[in-house]
């Protein structure tokens, strides 16, 4: 059996790993020992990895660590991510995936909102919410000169049997004769300190611990890296050579030529060293445009945060779900702005509300990514009612990073 890790590692419930890269404050990983295990697969692989993993090779799958995968996956663990169906690719297929216990024999997942990920838990682990927990948090890259570290200081006591995800990993380490190699005799408050402190050695501006917690904020300037782009190269690129094979902007990648050079890519797919257009599934001169003929987005809306905060009726008010459409398409379909629609191509229909306009190009429909998917029966057919654009989508991966490649997506609307 091999288990994945879908989830955040380090600290359960920071985000250690989300700020690597361009940030002033270097990720600090707890140490939680090494994985036997050198295989590694593309994250957004990982139903193709359920079905035909023992398929799955360097060369046709990107795998890494290993040239071809021994065995398929059994075993899943998320935490704190709702990617098992609501944010991944085709959900009525990604359903029927998750749903085959003969070769998905088990699932844990651990979140603090019953989202539709959680639904098809064998094994459901509730987290708590932040202000129910003592942590910490360092904000994302892209805020200017100024960098600020956050306390995440505990409110009020968990509601009913939420456990914060340290505890709850605790208490199974405890089951398997491992909590003190697990804890090594800190509680979560000590591994908090830990980590700012590990940190402060790297970022010795930030001041003391106990201040920073009493303070609630602690802000550094000027720590940010490049903050004009490749600045040093650009006032001197002999002395401050870039990391290419030639030290200097390069448009063709002989690295790239280099790792794909024996790759197996499926028909239609083109990995090209040097920047090309090509012609993809499921957009403007695909077969299927005949059948679906309006080219469908998704974008980050103003309700939610990918698919986070679905769930409030109050934010569902104030930013309703809708897809928007042409006015020519519209008239040209019979439907008027806030008709009730269907959306639909093969691999599934969403139901939402329409909202006509001119300032969306002809040809062209959206709906905003995020929406959880809430599957019901409608004269004999599954109809997604709660808007999620990934019922609509295709689940083939990309030809590079083997990911999400949902960006073009070919539908037709009609009024329901």
């Amino acid at each position: 059996m091999v288990p994945i890790l879908l989830g955040q590692i380090g600290l359960p419930g920071t985000n250690a790993g989300e700020h690597e890269g361009n940030t002033p404050f270097p990720a600090v990983y707890l140490p939680v020992g090494k994985n036997p295990v050198k295989a590694t697969i593309p994250v957004y692989m990982w139903t193709d990895a359920i079905l035909r993993g023992k398929e799955m090779s360097r060369t046709t799958d990107g795998v890494k660590g290993v040239e071809k995968l021994s065995q398929n996956i059994k075993m899943i663990i998320n935490s704190g991510g709702n990617t098992m169906i609501n944010q991944h690719g085709d959900c009525n297929w990604t359903d029927k995936v998750l749903r085959n216990e003969k070769d998905l024999e088990f699932l844990v997942v651990c979140d603090n909102m019953m989202t539709p990920s959680c639904r098809y838990a064998d094994i459901l682990l509730p987290d708590t919410l932040g202000p129910e927990t003592v942590d910490m948090a360092c904000q994302g890259g892209s805020h200017g000169d100024v960098a600020c570290m956050l306390a995440i200081q505990k409110a009020v006591d968990p509601q009913f049997e939420q456990k914060p995800s340290w505890e709850i990993c605790r208490l199974i380490a405890k089951e398997l004769g491992l909590e003190d190699a697990y804890t090594e005799g800190k509680s979560q408050e000590d591994w908090v300190r830990w980590c700012y402190n590990e940190t402060r050695k790297k970022v010795p501006e930030l001041p003391e611990f106990d201040v920073f917690w009493k303070d609630g904020m602690a802000k550094v300037w000027n720590r940010r890296k490049d903050t004009i782009a490749l600045e040093a190269f650009r006032k001197d690129p002999v002395a401050n050579k870039i990391k290419t094979p030639s030290g200097k902007i390069e448009i063709y990648s002989e690295a790239l030529a280099n790792r794909v050079k024996d790759w197996t890519l499926p028909e239609g797919d083109i990995i090209s060293p040097i920047p090309v257009f090509y012609s993809t599934w499921d957009m403007p001169g695909d077969p299927l445009e005949k059948k679906y003929p309006l080219q469908c987005f998704g974008y980050h809306g103003h309700g939610r945060i990918h698919s986070t905060f679905h769930n409030l009726p109050r934010l569902r008010d104030v930013h309703p779900d809708s897809v928007i459409m042409n006015t020519l398409d519209a008239e040209a379909r019979g439907i008027k702005d806030g008709d009730k629609v269907y959306i639909f191509n093969d691999r599934g229909t969403v139901l939402l509300p329409v909202r006509v306009t001119p300032r969306i190009m002809p040809g062209v429909c959206t709906i905003p990514q995020g929406a959880w998917f809430k599957p019901e029966t409608i004269n004999g057919q599954v109809v997604d009612v709660g808007g999620c654009i990934n019922t609509l989508t295709n689940h083939r991966p990309s030809s590079l990073a083997k990911g999400n490649a949902q960006h073009n997506i070919l539908v037709e609307i009609r009024k329901a």
